[in-house]
Protein backbone atom coordinates (compact mmCIF):
# COMPACT_ATOMS: atom_id res chain seq x y z
CA UNK A 1 0.00 0.00 0.00
CA UNK A 2 1.40 3.23 -1.39
CA UNK A 3 1.82 5.48 1.53
CA UNK A 4 -0.67 8.65 2.04
CA UNK A 5 -0.10 11.85 0.27
CA UNK A 6 -1.75 15.07 1.31
CA UNK A 7 -2.68 17.54 -1.09
CA UNK A 8 -3.74 21.01 -0.46
CA UNK A 9 -6.19 23.08 -2.78
CA UNK A 10 -4.93 23.47 -5.60
CA UNK A 11 -5.31 25.08 -9.49
CA UNK A 12 -3.09 25.27 -12.53
CA UNK A 13 -4.98 28.53 -14.00
CA UNK A 14 -2.20 31.05 -14.03
CA UNK A 15 -3.55 34.05 -12.06
CA UNK A 16 -6.11 32.26 -10.29
CA UNK A 17 -6.94 33.55 -6.71
CA UNK A 18 -9.05 31.29 -4.77
CA UNK A 19 -12.35 32.82 -3.26
CA UNK A 20 -13.72 33.55 0.62
CA UNK A 21 -16.00 31.05 -0.16
CA UNK A 22 -13.49 28.42 -1.00
CA UNK A 23 -11.25 28.05 1.71
CA UNK A 24 -11.85 27.27 5.21
CA UNK A 25 -10.67 29.68 7.96
CA UNK A 26 -6.81 28.69 8.31
CA UNK A 27 -6.84 26.65 5.14
CA UNK A 28 -4.18 26.72 2.25
CA UNK A 29 -3.98 26.70 -1.49
CA UNK A 30 -1.84 26.19 -3.81
CA UNK A 31 -1.50 28.33 -7.53
CA UNK A 32 0.94 25.45 -8.73
CA UNK A 33 1.24 27.42 -12.05
CA UNK A 34 2.41 30.39 -10.39
CA UNK A 35 4.11 29.46 -7.35
CA UNK A 36 1.78 30.96 -4.88
CA UNK A 37 0.21 29.58 -1.89
CA UNK A 38 -2.73 32.03 -0.42
CA UNK A 39 -4.24 31.19 2.89
CA UNK A 40 -8.07 32.20 4.52
CA UNK A 41 -7.59 35.08 7.31
CA UNK A 42 -9.90 36.07 9.59
CA UNK A 43 -8.68 39.57 11.49
CA UNK A 44 -10.26 39.63 15.57
CA UNK A 45 -12.93 42.14 14.21
CA UNK A 46 -14.16 39.66 12.11
CA UNK A 47 -13.12 40.67 8.73
CA UNK A 48 -11.96 38.10 6.02
CA UNK A 49 -9.40 38.02 3.71
CA UNK A 50 -7.35 35.42 0.99
CA UNK A 51 -3.55 36.38 1.69
CA UNK A 52 -0.78 35.72 -0.25
CA UNK A 53 1.87 33.95 1.10
CA UNK A 54 4.55 34.07 -0.77
CA UNK A 55 3.85 37.98 -1.24
CA UNK A 56 6.33 39.72 1.38
CA UNK A 57 4.36 42.80 1.26
CA UNK A 58 1.50 41.15 2.75
CA UNK A 59 3.70 40.83 6.07
CA UNK A 60 5.57 44.52 5.90
CA UNK A 61 7.44 44.05 3.59
CA UNK A 62 8.07 45.16 -0.14
CA UNK A 63 8.75 43.97 -3.66
CA UNK A 64 10.36 47.09 -5.64
CA UNK A 65 13.81 46.22 -4.29
CA UNK A 66 13.85 46.38 -0.67
CA UNK A 67 15.49 43.61 1.05
CA UNK A 68 13.56 41.78 3.95
CA UNK A 69 14.51 41.03 7.29
CA UNK A 70 12.75 39.57 10.03
CA UNK A 71 11.10 42.12 12.56
CA UNK A 72 9.72 41.25 16.03
CA UNK A 73 6.39 39.77 14.18
CA UNK A 74 6.73 39.86 10.88
CA UNK A 75 9.20 40.67 8.08
CA UNK A 76 9.83 43.71 6.82
CA UNK A 77 12.01 46.10 4.87
CA UNK A 78 13.47 49.80 4.50
CA UNK A 79 14.62 51.63 1.88
CA UNK A 80 17.67 52.10 3.46
CA UNK A 81 18.71 48.38 2.37
CA UNK A 82 18.21 47.65 -1.48
CA UNK A 83 19.01 46.08 -4.21
CA UNK A 84 18.82 46.84 -7.79
CA UNK A 85 18.34 43.52 -9.43
CA UNK A 86 18.84 44.31 -12.80
CA UNK A 87 22.27 45.66 -12.66
CA UNK A 88 23.85 44.04 -9.35
CA UNK A 89 24.18 46.85 -7.13
CA UNK A 90 23.41 47.12 -3.71
CA UNK A 91 22.22 50.29 -1.95
CA UNK A 92 22.37 51.60 1.37
CA UNK A 93 20.93 54.79 2.67
CA UNK A 94 19.71 54.97 -1.08
CA UNK A 95 17.11 53.26 -3.34
CA UNK A 96 19.35 53.86 -6.77
CA UNK A 97 22.91 52.95 -6.37
CA UNK A 98 24.66 53.92 -9.16
CA UNK A 99 27.85 51.44 -8.26
CA UNK A 100 28.50 47.54 -7.38
CA UNK A 101 27.78 49.49 -3.38
CA UNK A 102 26.87 52.48 -3.43
CA UNK A 103 26.49 54.24 0.02
CA UNK A 104 23.79 57.30 0.60
CA UNK A 105 24.33 59.45 3.62
CA UNK A 106 26.21 58.56 7.15
CA UNK A 107 29.14 57.50 8.49
CA UNK A 108 31.42 54.48 7.70
CA UNK A 109 33.30 52.94 10.94
CA UNK A 110 35.57 50.22 10.92
CA UNK A 111 36.93 48.97 13.52
CA UNK A 112 40.69 49.18 14.63
CA UNK A 113 40.88 45.54 14.26
CA UNK A 114 39.64 45.59 10.53
CA UNK A 115 42.18 45.80 7.47
CA UNK A 116 41.14 47.01 4.02
CA UNK A 117 42.29 44.72 0.65
CA UNK A 118 42.40 46.75 -2.98
CA UNK A 119 43.11 44.53 -5.35
CA UNK A 120 44.31 41.88 -2.99
CA UNK A 121 46.65 44.01 -1.63
CA UNK A 122 46.02 45.33 2.19
CA UNK A 123 48.80 47.87 1.13
CA UNK A 124 52.36 48.44 2.98
CA UNK A 125 52.81 50.25 6.51
CA UNK A 126 51.81 53.55 6.72
CA UNK A 127 50.16 53.95 2.95
CA UNK A 128 47.03 55.45 2.25
CA UNK A 129 44.35 54.75 -0.14
CA UNK A 130 44.40 57.15 -3.48
CA UNK A 131 42.76 57.74 -6.92
CA UNK A 132 44.57 57.18 -10.13
CA UNK A 133 44.22 57.39 -13.73
CA UNK A 134 43.01 53.78 -14.03
CA UNK A 135 41.29 53.07 -10.27
CA UNK A 136 42.42 52.71 -7.04
CA UNK A 137 45.57 51.80 -4.57
CA UNK A 138 47.90 52.21 -1.92
CA UNK A 139 49.93 55.40 -2.02
CA UNK A 140 52.85 56.57 0.31
CA UNK A 141 52.00 59.23 2.12
CA UNK A 142 55.71 60.89 2.05
CA UNK A 143 55.10 61.81 -1.47
CA UNK A 144 52.97 64.31 -3.43
CA UNK A 145 52.50 64.02 -7.16
CA UNK A 146 51.02 66.19 -8.99
CA UNK A 147 52.13 65.66 -12.55
CA UNK A 148 55.72 66.55 -12.98
CA UNK A 149 55.93 68.19 -9.83
CA UNK A 150 56.43 66.36 -6.34
CA UNK A 151 57.17 66.87 -2.72
CA UNK A 152 58.58 63.45 -1.06
CA UNK A 153 60.16 62.91 2.57
CA UNK A 154 62.72 60.36 2.58
CA UNK A 155 65.17 59.40 5.25
CA UNK A 156 64.62 62.84 6.94
CA UNK A 157 65.02 64.85 4.01
CA UNK A 158 61.95 66.93 2.14
CA UNK A 159 62.67 67.16 -1.57
CA UNK A 160 60.39 69.27 -3.75
CA UNK A 161 61.10 68.21 -7.38
CA UNK A 162 59.84 70.33 -10.62
CA UNK A 163 59.93 69.57 -14.19
CA UNK A 164 61.18 66.05 -12.63
CA UNK A 165 64.48 68.18 -11.44
CA UNK A 166 65.02 67.98 -7.55
CA UNK A 167 65.14 72.37 -6.65
CA UNK A 168 64.81 72.03 -2.80
CA UNK A 169 65.78 69.95 -0.10
CA UNK A 170 65.21 70.53 3.37
CA UNK A 171 67.09 68.74 6.18
CA UNK A 172 68.33 68.91 10.29
CA UNK A 173 71.59 71.24 8.66
CA UNK A 174 69.67 73.87 6.56
CA UNK A 175 67.64 74.21 3.37
CA UNK A 176 69.44 73.82 -0.41
CA UNK A 177 67.67 75.41 -3.11
CA UNK A 178 69.40 75.14 -6.86
CA UNK A 179 67.53 78.05 -8.58
CA UNK A 180 67.27 81.37 -7.80
CA UNK A 181 64.89 82.87 -4.49
CA UNK A 182 62.93 85.65 -4.40
CA UNK A 183 62.11 86.80 -1.17
CA UNK A 184 61.15 90.28 0.44
CA UNK A 185 63.36 89.58 4.13
CA UNK A 186 65.58 86.81 4.64
CA UNK A 187 66.09 85.93 8.27
CA UNK A 188 68.71 83.20 8.81
CA UNK A 189 70.09 81.55 12.99
CA UNK A 190 73.44 80.46 10.74
CA UNK A 191 75.32 81.50 7.78
CA UNK A 192 73.69 81.61 4.16
CA UNK A 193 75.58 80.49 1.49
CA UNK A 194 75.64 81.36 -1.82
CA UNK A 195 77.41 81.99 -5.29
CA UNK A 196 75.51 85.56 -5.78
CA UNK A 197 73.40 87.70 -3.21
CA UNK A 198 72.01 91.02 -3.97
CA UNK A 199 70.23 93.62 -2.45
CA UNK A 200 68.02 96.24 -3.83
CA UNK A 201 68.47 99.68 -3.03
CA UNK A 202 65.71 102.48 -2.81
CA UNK A 203 67.12 104.19 -6.05
CA UNK A 204 66.60 101.24 -7.92
CA UNK A 205 70.44 100.21 -8.16
CA UNK A 206 71.90 96.68 -7.21
CA UNK A 207 74.60 96.11 -5.24
CA UNK A 208 76.09 93.25 -2.90
CA UNK A 209 74.93 93.25 0.56
CA UNK A 210 78.16 94.26 2.76
CA UNK A 211 77.76 91.45 4.77
CA UNK A 212 77.28 88.89 1.83
CA UNK A 213 79.97 90.14 0.79
CA UNK A 214 82.44 89.77 4.24
CA UNK A 215 81.01 85.88 4.10
CA UNK A 216 82.02 85.57 0.45
CA UNK A 217 85.48 86.82 0.75
CA UNK A 218 85.76 84.78 4.03
CA UNK A 219 84.07 81.79 2.04
CA UNK A 220 85.98 82.12 -0.92
CA UNK A 221 83.07 82.60 -3.35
Amino acid sequence: MAAPVLQLKRTNTAGRVPQLTELLPGELAVNVNDGKLFLKQISSGGGEAIIDVTNPSNFGGSLSGTIQFAGPTSLQSSPDLFWDNANSRLGLRTTVPGSTLDIGAGDINISSTTSIKIAGSYGSSNTFLRNTATGTDWGEPTRIINGQTSVSIDSNVITTTVSNTPVQQINSTGVTVSGDVTATNVTATNNVTAKEFYQSTPSGTVNYSSKMMAMMIATGL
